[in-house]
């Protein structure tokens, strides 16, 4: 450790150390106020430690796995969004019942292999054990190779394979008929909260978070288009914001059938005359400067650091349609927030749309993606199958 010293200066102490050099000038760190030089010498002591580990705020050669994960998330706030540091938050609840206890120098690829298999054992799906260690890996990886901070030597995620039978999806996922479809929009008729939401789902695959954060300006009638450029967000405790999509494939136009355009103007007429009706108890939403959606009734004034939000998904009375609130009716329908998704870009590839196509309305980065999670193998999928081999074969004809 470099030499810590302490002087006195009036009545209070100081401590001082070098801390390299910059443009070939040494540097030196220096701060006073203490009562005493022990006290001087003990904070310098701690300033040290934590500038040599990069200023993300370790002042311990001996940090637990749960102690440095607190540091590094905190960290990390200034550098993703809200909705990421729940994630994150979430993973890190998870690792920390099997590791936090560890001394972060101590940590070795057995028990990070631990954790994963034990999560396996849970029926934990692999994508879940997969977010599980790429967080940790990530927070390890900080430590290892950004100066100043290099506490390991090597990375003990890094080491550890992925349970292979660990199940890819644990997400029921069903096709909704036309029939039934028909069915749900009578139990949930127009003017019901969810109506519009779920009519959306069903005639364009996109995302909850991003049906519920589209505004009249992202629709175009007149090109029969949307342009879907944010969606809203809950966190646990914080409340909803407006955010962009994360992949850079979400942000896209889709075009719109002339059921959906015309069912989306009839509900624009209504909030029209919802508005009239409900006058200055009539509510708007509004997102601020953090991107938090509030809402407030049309007759109070807001502040000039909020913007009003002209949403597609309301309430009756104007108030925003929340995902809890969604979610809430579907699973009385026994649906779940993939349903929807799941029904379109089935429906659409077994009507022989182009998967690359089919990915691009779902805002999928990779083919792949869509063939995996939101295809499924159906009768009439099976019937195009024999029969465009009965084509090739040309049997008919023999």
């Amino acid at each position: 450790m470099a030499r810590i010293r302490t002087r006195k200066r009036g009545k209070t102490y100081s401590y001082i150390f070098e801390a390299g050099q910059v443009n070939g000038k040494r540097k030196v760190i220096e701060k006073g106020g203490f009562s005493s030089e022990d006290e001087a010498f003990d904070a310098g002591v701690a300033a040290y430690s934590d500038w040599k580990h990069g200023n993300i705020g370790i002042t311990s050669e001996r940090m637990k796995i749960s102690d440095y994960l607190a540091v590094w998330l905190e960290n990390m706030k200034s550098n993703v969004t809200p909705a990421t540091i729940q994630s994150y938050g979430e993973r890190i609840r998870v690792i920390n019942s099997y590791l936090g206890d560890i001394v972060l120098q101590e940590l070795r690829p057995r028990a990070v292999n631990y954790m994963m298999q034990s999560l396996y054992k849970l029926g934990k799906s692999y994508n879940t054990i997969a977010r599980t260690k790429a967080v940790l890996g990530n927070a390890l990886q900080y430590v290892q190779y950004i100066y100043p901070a290099e506490l390991i030597a090597s990375n003990p995620a890094s080491a550890v394979k992925m349970p292979v039978k660990a199940p890819r999806n644990l997400v029921k996922r069903e096709v909704i008929s036309l029939e039934r479809f028909k069915g749900i929009m009578q139990e949930f008729p127009f003017g019901h909260v969810i109506h519009i939401p779920l009519f959306i789902a069903y005639h364009t695959g996109m995302r909850i978070g991003e049906i519920l954060g589209l505004t009249w300006d992202n629709i175009d009638f007149a090109e029969g288009t949307i342009n879907i450029t944010q969606q809203m967000r809950y966190i646990p405790q914080q409340g909803n914001f407006m955010t962009p999509p994360k992949p850079p494939a979400s942000r896209r136009i889709i075009m719109m059938d002339s059921v959906l355009i015309n069912e989306l103007k009839r509900w624009r007429k209504q909030q029209v005359e919802n508005e009239l009706r409900y006058g200055m108890s009539y509510a708007y939403a509004y997102v601020d400067d953090k991107s938090l959606v509030t809402v407030m009734s049309k007759g109070l004034e807001g502040s000039s650091n909020i913007t009003r939000l002209d949403l597609v998904c309301t309430h009756k009375v104007g108030k925003f349609v929340s995902r809890g609130c969604v979610l809430h009716q579907m699973r009385k329908i026994g649906l779940n927030a993939h349903s929807f998704r799941h029904t379109h870009a089935t429906t659409l590839v077994e009507n022989h749309a182009l998967p690359k196509d089919v990915a691009a309305r779902l805002g999928h980065a990779d083919v792949s993606i869509t063939q995996n999670l939101y295809t499924h193998v159906t009768n009439q999928m099976r019937q195009n199958t024999v029969d465009i081999l009965e084509k090739a074969l040309n049997y008919a004809d023999k």
